[in-house]
C-alpha cells in the first residue's frame, strides 16, 4: 500500500525566484518560498544555509 510524504510548508530559492513567485507560493501551494541572498562578493554557485 502507498504511503504519504508529509506536505512541503517551507522551500528556500535563490533570489532569482523573488517577485510574484513567493505571493503565489503562498496563496496557490500554501507554502513558505524563502529567497536566500548570495553575498555581494560571490561569485558562481554555493550552498548558503538559511539567514546566513
Amino acid at each position: 500500500m502507498p504511503t504519504c510524504s508529509p506536505p512541503i510548508r517551507h522551500v528556500f530559492a535563490d533570489q532569482d525566484f523573488a517577485g510574484r513567485l513567493v505571493d503565489w507560493t503562498r496563496d496557490t501551494l500554501r507554502t513558505t518560498l524563502e529567497i536566500v541572498r548570495k553575498p555581494a562578493d560571490q561569485r558562481g554557485f554555493a550552498v548558503h544555509a538559511p539567514g546566513s
